[in-house]
């Protein structure tokens, strides 16, 4: 499912954020022909618990 069908806010908005996540390698993309597919960096997860559960809005 495409992460745009999920939020409030548009494709160049999720895009941007995205992108900027990626750059910092908060998330890890990957191309596929015209698609990225964006997966949540591991070492992220262990290092970062608070911040991954402040952006996913998790508890």
């Amino acid at each position: 499912m495409a992460l745009t069908d999920r939020l409030p806010i548009g494709q160049s908005t999720v895009s941007h954020h995205l992108k900027t996540l990626a750059e910092v390698r908060f998330v890890l993309a990957e191309r596929h022909g015209t698609s990225t597919r964006y997966e949540v960096n591991s070492a992220c997860l262990e290092r970062f618990p608070a911040a991954v559960h402040a952006i996913m809005r998790q508890s």
